[in-house]
């Protein structure tokens, strides 16, 4: 077992790097879940539980301004598209309609798409690379903020780590 830690010590000092990266970024986000929200949350959640109520895919997305939710709702300019509100829902379905498991149900799939850059940064460029890009992504504040709560840019920002990867991917071959 000496002579293992010995050869090996460097090996285990990055992997145990990589694994505190995801046990600050555990720890920070599920502190960071049950108090984070801003006045665009209750617009969206407003805005989702309506197409949730009508059962009915979205097709219209955020607004691009936080308005009264009453008189504002149908004269309010938006982002077009609705595929945030489709993610919302499927998450807040999943999360069998509580807001609360919705959030972690959307953490963990954002630290899973993560998971996969960060492994495919492993067999691309190895362990040092990953070890070091782990505590730069993990414990980024913006990108811990971005995976705890909805909002549109955080769902792009958490699908660009796949896009990178599938970019990366067709410019090497």
């Amino acid at each position: 077992m000496k002579e293992f830690l010995k050869n090996n010590y460097i090996k285990l000092m990055l992997i145990f790097i990589i694994i505190f990266s995801f046990a600050m970024n555990i720890i920070l986000s599920f502190s960071i879940i049950p108090i984070r929200s801003t006045y665009d949350d209750f617009q969206h959640f407003y805005d989702m539980y309506r197409w949730y109520e009508k059962k009915e895919l979205p097709v219209t997305s955020t607004r691009f301004e936080l308005s009264d939710t009453y008189e504002d709702e149908f004269i309010t300019p938006r982002v077009p598209g609705g595929a945030y509100y489709i993610f919302y829902i499927l998450c807040y379905k999943f999360g069998n309609e509580n807001l609360y498991a919705a959030k972690i149900i959307n953490y963990f799939f954002s630290l899973f798409i993560i998971s996969l850059f960060l492994f495919w940064l492993y067999k691309r460029l190895g362990l040092f690379v990953c070890s070091f890009m782990s505590l730069l992504i993990l414990l980024n504040g913006y990108l811990v903020k971005a995976m705890t709560n909805f909002w549109n840019p955080n769902i792009s920002l958490i699908f660009s780590f796949i896009f990178f990867i599938l970019l990366y991917e067709y410019i090497y071959i």
